[in-house]
This record gives C-alpha cells, sequence and structure tokens, in this order.
C-alpha cells in the first residue's frame, strides 16, 4: 500500500492490518522529522529505560566520592586512611503524556481527500517528539529557578541535587564546607574572553563531595535559538584565527575545540514561545559526566485501531488513534555545565 493511501473502508478488517500498519509508519515519520532537526536536547540525558512493572518513582544518586590525596606513611605505620563521601540523590516521578487523532465514520466514508488524514497522522508524531523536546530543554531554559510551569500548568520541581537552581554561584557538597559556582560572574555573552572565564570555572572552580578540585574538559557550546549569538561563536570556534586578533598568522586556541549546539526552545517560555530576555543564553557542557537524567517508563508509542473492534466504536463508528509517552526529566548534578545568561547583569 502506498504511504499516503488509506484503505476506503476502515471495518474491512482484511485491510485494517494494512491501514494500522501505515499509521504507524507515518507516526514515526512525524517524530523522526522532528528529531532530525530540531531534537538536540536528549544527547544532555542519561536515559534509562525502566519498563512497565517497576514502578513509578525513581531515585537517581551522584556516585560515591572516594578521593583523597595519598599521604606520607613512616615505616611501619598504618595506611593513611581516605574518606568516602555520599552523593546528592533525587526521586522522579514519570508522568504520562497523550494525544489522539478521532475521526468519524462520515469524514472517512465521504473524504475525497486521504492525504489530509496522511498528515494529520504524520504532525501527530512530530507532536509528540515536538512536547518531548521542550520536556528535555526548560530544565536548562529556567535553570536560574528550582520550579517552573509547565505547559500543561503544573508546577515542576528542577532543582538540583543540593536543593539549588541549577546555574548558582554557590553549589554545596556533602562532605566539605567548600562551595563552588558554575555560573559566569556578570553573565557575559559569547566571547573568546567569555569562554576563558568559563573554562576557568571549569578548572579552577568546580569540587567533588569530599572539597577536592575536579577540573573537567567540556566539550558542547549550547546556545539558544538567536542567530546573532550562534554566530558569534561559530566564528570564534571555526576561524583559523581569532576573530580579535590583529592579524591573521595568529593561531585561535578555540579552533574544533568545541562542537556548537542549537538548541531552538532554550530560549522559550513554558508554551514554548520565543523569550527574547533568554536570546543569549549559553552554555559549556560535560558529555563525559551528564548529570541530567531521563527516567522513561514509555518509549514514544502509537496505539493504533484494531482488527479486534474493527477499529471503531460500538455506539458510533468513530475511531481514534492514540499516541503516548511516560517518562520524567531530572537534573541532578550542576558539574556538567557552566552557565551565562548573556545579559550582562551581575
Amino acid at each position: 500500500m502506498a504511504q499516503n493511501s488509506f484503505p476506503t473502508n476502515i471495518a474491512n478488517t482484511s485491510s485494517l492490518v494494512d491501514w494500522t500498519a501505515n499509521l504507524k509508519v507515518l507516526f514515526n515519520k512525524g517524530f523522526e522529522s522532528f528529531a532530525a532537526v530540531n531534537g538536540v536536547m536528549r544527547q544532555f540525558y542519561v536515559s534509562r529505560y525502566e519498563g512497565p512493572a517497576m514502578g513509578i518513582t525513581f531515585r537517581v544518586e551522584e556516585r560515591l566520592t572516594g578521593l583523597s590525596l595519598a599521604k606520607e606513611t613512616s615505616q611501619g605505620d598504618d595506611f593513611a586512611t581516605g574518606t568516602i563521601a555520599p552523593g546528592y540523590y533525587k526521586d522522579v516521578t514519570v508522568v504520562r503524556r497523550t494525544i489522539s487523532l478521532p475521526w468519524t465514520w462520515f469524514f472517512m466514508y465521504h473524504n475525497k481527500y486521504p492525504d489530509q488524514l496522511t498528515s494529520l497522522m504524520t504532525d501527530t508524531g512530530y507532536g509528540v517528539a515536538y512536547r518531548l523536546e521542550l520536556d528535555l530543554t526548560h530544565p536548562f531554559t529556567f535553570g536560574t529557578s528550582t520550579t517552573y510551569v509547565n505547559i500543561d500548568g503544573r508546577t515542576v520541581d528542577i532543582s538540583t541535587g543540593d536543593g539549588l537552581s541549577l546555574y548558582n554561584t554557590a553549589h554545596t557538597l556533602t562532605n566539605s564546607a567548600t562551595t563552588y559556582r558554575n555560573r559566569i560572574a556578570a553573565n557575559p555573552q559569547g566571547s573568546a574572553g567569555s569562554l576563558e572565564a568559563a573554562e576557568n570555572i571549569t578548572n579552577q572552580q568546580i569540587f567533588d563531595n569530599n572539597g577536592n578540585r575536579r577540573p573537567a574538559r567540556k566539550e558542547v557550546i549550547l546556545v539558544a535559538s538567536d542567530q546573532t549569538q550562534y554566530n558569534v561563536f561559530a566564528k570564534i570556534l571555526r576561524s583559523t584565527s581569532p576573530v580579535d586578533a590583529p592579524n591573521s598568522g595568529v593561531y585561535n586556541p578555540f579552533q574544533g575545540k568545541y562542537r556548537l549546539v542549537r538548541a531552538m526552545w532554550l530560549d522559550s517560555d513554558n508554551q514554548g514561545n520565543v523569550d527574547s530576555t533568554k536570546s543569549k543564553y549559553w552554555l559549556m557542557v560535560d558529555m563525559m559526566n551528564l548529570g541530567a537524567y531521563l527516567e522513561v517508563t514509555e518509549n514514544p508509542t502509537l496505539s493504533a485501531p484494531t482488527e479486534f473492534n474493527g477499529g471503531t466504536n460500538w455506539y458510533n463508528e468513530n475511531s481514534t488513534a492514540k499516541a503516548s509517552a511516560c517518562y520524567e526529566p531530572v537534573v541532578l548534578d550542576p558539574r556538567f555545565v557552566v552557565f551565562s545568561s548573556g545579559d550582562g547583569v551581575a
């Protein structure tokens, strides 16, 4: 059967298998068409598929920290004892997101334009992928706060393991009075100088839970949809010489050092509309030590009409295709990002 056609008689069970299969193809096509172009945020999460019959609440934990410096030991003395520090943890409860596409017998029987339903089914898959991207982006979008109100009006806890906002100047540790920051002082816009400031935070001001300095290598620069901001970083990261160099023979230390990623909804409100106050947001991300988790109990799924009931409701002969996904993101460890709001406000 051609992908853009469907049986004219949905109650004909001999054709319903093809019809159902075609709906799933269209749903997947829509989901993947979004993900291929705009689905960038899942790479910044550790995805954990829990599956059915495993409950709805799951715990994510920082690993134990056993790092203590070795100490001199005199002949015959006992070995120096290290310190094991527990990490922070958070419990996360998954929430189901759903969308359905109903159609009437009258529409199906008389419709002269089958491509309309084809387009609608593709859009259903697109909509599920779109919602997933919003949910994965907004903990970063609203990371200056500990909660935000999502598109459904639910207040979502986006505090990190220490109970503070994701972007903070005084994150705490479990086994040390030392605090650390992952927000750049004065919140500069993208420039070679602000990249260096972010690198200095990464090199000098990130600690494990015992208070030992823990330098890490960041690999990604994440920016919002603002094209000017994107172009600034593209020039910095891809030029053979620094963009502010007095001559072309100067080596650019940032060339090829970071991968530039644009998150189209990083600068959005809770409905996904552009919020220009966030247009200069940018982050430096450590991909080897991700501190965000995505708990999944149901992957994006389409439930299409089945042969059991001929694909129709007994009382009115209407039909429905249902799409759903059950998941919840949580950001636990803020060390993996360094952030600037780009507004120049200290």
